[in-house]
């Protein structure tokens, strides 16, 4: 029990749910949990106007938590979490309620910080996972399915390439389609947003090929720009819930003919 409450000291936690006093400013929530995590007062000062502006915190320093946006509520809270060194820190849905900018602040901050602990966060944003994490863990109703690298996981898990190609806006998407018949016979159109096409490539192509096949045809069909990327993480994502949708029905079906039988 006196261990448990030893490593206490290490851990850094923000919940999902922000737990702030109101009536509190920013630097005044930062210097109130400073001296609750046994930050020495000499040093208090600079590490909550160091936290401030690794969080963009800063300009909103007399604000009171009330105040402020939901967004920046939430830096306050990562902040919080930050305070005293821990070694591991634990962020859940720490982005929820921000704009894209400042979930790219936050982004920022989280890899200045993770060279220095380990840092465990939970996320519905798949652009996050894709940003941050080293190691991935999927859950699905609450159930873990998988854990490995992006790599891993997208090497087992994935169907292949990804494509993307950005035509000028006078070619048709006929010579488009015609292009992609003649060049890539196995690829599978994924989606359409205007001029740009993303197809799915199966996992044997060869990306020094399919690359070289742009590039001789792109004044020809009137290709603005192109990449050809591994499957996503959303893809593995869809992918394996998906495969627990299947194997719940499966389950159902199984329990359904037992009851039968009985």
């Amino acid at each position: 029990m006196r261990e448990s409450r030893e490593a206490l000291r290490f851990i850094g936690y923000c919940p999902q749910f922000d737990a702030l006093l109101d009536l509190l400013t920013v630097r005044e929530h930062l210097q109130l949990y400073a001296g609750i995590r046994g930050v020495v007062q000499a040093q208090r000062a600079t590490v909550v106007e160091e936290l401030m502006q690794l969080c963009e915190l800063t300009s909103y320093a007399k604000t009171r938590a009330s105040a402020l946006s939901g967004g920046n509520r939430r830096k306050l809270s990562v902040a919080l979490a930050l305070i005293g060194g821990p070694r591991v820190v634990f962020l859940d849905e720490p982005s929820a309620g921000m704009d894209p900018v400042a979930r790219r602040g936050l982004w920022t901050a989280v890899q200045s910080i993770a060279s220095n602990c380990a840092v465990v966060l939970t996320t519905h944003h798949l652009e996050e996972v894709e940003a941050l994490a080293h190691r991935v863990a999927i859950m699905v109703d609450g159930t873990l399915r998988c854990i490995g690298n992006k790599t891993h996981l997208k090497n087992k898990y994935g169907s292949g390439f990804e494509m993307t190609i950005r035509t000028h806006e006078n070619v048709p998407r006929e010579e488009v389609d015609a292009f992609i018949q003649r060049s890539f016979p196995a690829a599978q159109l994924d989606e359409v947003r205007g001029h740009r096409y993303t197809y799915a490539l199966p996992a044997g192509t060869r990306l020094s090929e399919a690359f070289g096949e742009l590039e001789r045809h792109r004044e020809e069909v009137g290709i603005a720009d192109y990449a050809v990327s591994q499957t996503s993480i959303e893809q593995v994502f869809l992918r394996i819930s998906e495969g627990a949708e299947e194997d719940e029905t499966h389950q159902e079906e199984h329990s359904q003919q037992m009851e039968d039988l009985l």
